[in-house]
Parts: structure tokens; C-alpha cells; sequence
């Protein structure tokens, strides 16, 4: 069984905070990277391996490609700490364009609808949101999702 080693004796890295060379990565660390638009998640996970040449690299959630945002990797014995990062909570945020309906339910597919949305309040959205993505939310991914089934991305199978 494998022992996650104690999050605050894990070395946090991040734009502002570099190892240097005599860091032992192998030991454990913890990167916070901003993923760039287009990136999948494991396209960072490759980018790290290769630029701090340690192989051990692991991170805790998946992104979709077209969402920017902090990704938390891990390397080297921290990989044991990753399940336990994945349950921490989380905050996102994001951009809405109200009115229109896709054909993959974001900015790439074609739009299938468009509606009058003036009526649309402040309010009623602060409201839907209380009422439905308030505490643990449990939802089925759509099929334009990261989400894996028989080997390939969802999102890979429906396009």
C-alpha cells in the first residue's frame, strides 16, 4: 500500500518558484501549472517530464482542452499524494454566452439554437446556481467530455 506523503512536507513549484538544479525531484514535488487553451492535460504532463527529466509525473484532474486554469501536478514520491489532492475542494470559474445552443455544448460546435435571452436576471442566475451547483453536485459528463471510455476521450469518439 502506498503512503502519500504529508501535503505540507511536499515543495510547492509554480511560475514564481523554480527548483533549482540541486532540488531532488525524485523525492517529491508539487507543481502548479497554468494550462494553456488547447493543452490536454497529459500534453502538460509531457511538457514537465521533459523539462525537470523526471518520468514519475502525475496530475490530480483532468482539464478539458479548451479550459485554461490550474492544473496541480506531482512528481516523483508525490505522485502518492495525488488522490488525496483530488479530493480537496475545488472553485471554477467560467464564461458564459447565454442565447445560443452548440452541437458539442461549448464554443467549437455549431450552433443548433439561439434564444432571446433579456429576460435573463442577475438574480434568477445567482438562483439557479444556489439551487442546483451548490455542495457536492453529481453530474453525467456529455459525450464531448476528457472523459475516458474503452481507451479514448469521449470527446475523441464523438467528433
Amino acid at each position: 500500500m502506498a503512503i502519500a506523503l504529508p501535503l505540507d512536507e511536499i515543495p510547492v513549484f509554480g511560475k514564481n518558484n523554480l527548483p533549482d538544479k540541486d532540488t531532488d525531484l525524485q523525492a517529491g514535488a508539487i507543481f502548479l501549472i497554468d494550462k494553456p487553451l488547447e493543452w490536454s492535460s497529459f500534453d502538460v504532463v509531457k511538457f514537465l517530464r521533459k523539462r525537470i527529466r523526471v518520468k514519475k509525473v502525475g496530475h490530480a484532474g483532468t482539464l478539458d482542452p479548451l479550459a485554461t486554469g490550474m492544473l496541480i501536478l506531482c512528481c516523483g514520491k508525490a505522485t502518492k499524494s495525488i488522490s488525496m489532492i483530488q479530493d480537496l475542494p475545488k472553485v471554477y470559474t467560467s464564461e458564459v454566452t447565454f442565447g445560443k445552443a452548440t452541437t458539442t455544448y461549448d464554443a467549437e460546435g455549431e450552433v443548433t439554437e439561439e434564444a432571446d435571452w433579456g429576460h435573463i436576471t442577475e438574480e434568477k442566475i445567482k438562483q439557479v446556481l444556489d439551487d442546483e451547483f451548490t455542495g457536492t453536485v453529481e453530474q453525467i459528463p456529455p459525450m464531448y467530455s476528457a472523459l475516458k471510455y474503452g481507451g479514448k476521450k469521449l470527446y475523441e469518439l464523438a467528433r
